[in-house]
């Protein structure tokens, strides 16, 4: 049975508020940024020249070795593309603090750290600028890695959580932990607790409290609350199953050998968009309204349940 130790909200706010406490470093710094290395959500090229100009701003300090382990794994990468584990970007705002000197000296990053006057926290002047940030794959993996539900991190893509986190078919099986995947299949948050829910309502809802990392009245890991989820007896959904089997790229023999392009994905995505009373796995449809701040993206969504997920903290005394 899987546990999860923490809820939800808690994780962002060891990212946010007051963020994350960096070695050596005198304040907090809040993860508030969406960062996603996708170019239509806004891409990660600013991310990207710091993450290649770093470990030879540090190279002959001690530094190279703290760096070393991260970049032989993908985690470096991954810190720089809104996947990263807050553990690593504690390490890495570390090793800039420690050589703030060589790295303000380098003209791509000193206005972090000039700007006429000091700027009082050069590290959040980098996150505010888009060079550390989360995106919704990132948060809800590094989250699951945290809470305990998963030993390691597991990336994938929204959609691909839907065949661990189950589509309900009846709506009282919505339950804290569940993950929200929009049925265009390309956002993810996850439930962190209910305020009500009245299934016999006309027409049927709950109101809960839910965790992502999205752009919109708060940038990057939020917690938007008094969500109202009201079941909806249709959806303009993306066929998933067929999507999945139409975006492999096959050789002559019918060996799959990677995947068609994104401006094919693109139309396919159109093409196998039909409204539907039911989706993915006879998963049943939700419309996201409301929320404090307001969910950033709106629409319908599946809820997917783990099997047998033990969320330990409402054990708690």
């Amino acid at each position: 049975m899987p546990n999860a130790s923490i809820p939800p909200s808690d994780f962002v706010d060891s990212l946010t508020d007051p963020g994350l406490m960096v070695d050596g470093y005198p304040q907090p710094v809040s993860l508030r940024r969406y960062l996603c290395a996708v170019p239509e959500h806004g891409g990660n090229q600013k991310a990207a020249v710091l993450q290649g100009a770093l470990p030879g701003l540090v190279a002959g300090t001690a530094d190279t070795g703290v760096l070393a382990p991260l970049m032989k794994s993908r985690e470096y990468d991954m810190l720089f593309s809104g996947q990263g584990k807050p553990e690593h970007f504690r390490t890495v705002m570390a090793v800039i603090w420690r050589n703030k000197d060589k790295v303000k000296a380098d003209s791509r990053f000193t206005k972090y750290f000039f700007d006429k006057i000091d700027v009082p926290n050069p590290l959040q002047a980098m996150v505010d600028d888009g060079l550390f940030g989360m995106d919704c794959i990132g948060f809800f993996g590094r989250y699951l890695e945290a809470a305990g539900v998963y030993s390691q991190y597991m990336g994938g893509l929204p959609r691909t959580w839907l065949d661990s986190f189950l589509p309900i078919t009846r709506p009282y099986d919505m339950d804290v932990g569940c993950a929200l995947v929009w049925v265009h299949a390309r956002h993810i948050a996850i439930i962190d607790s209910f305020e009500e829910s009245n299934w016999h309502a006309n027409p049927p809802h709950a109101i809960v409290n839910i965790c992502q990392a999205s752009n919109g009245a708060a940038h990057g890991p939020q917690t938007n609350r008094r969500v109202k989820l009201v079941r909806a007896n249709q959806a303009a959904a993306l066929d998933i199953a067929r999507y999945n089997e139409a975006i492999k790229k096959r050789d002559e023999n019918g060996k799959v050998i990677g995947e068609v392009s994104e401006k094919e994905k693109e139309g396919l995505r159109t093409s196998l968009t039909s409204t539907v009373a039911t989706g993915y796995r006879n998963g049943i449809f939700f419309d996201v309204l409301q929320g404090d701040p307001a969910p950033p993206v709106r629409g319908a969504v599946y809820v997917g349940r783990l099997p047998n997920l033990n969320p330990t903290w409402l054990m708690a005394p």
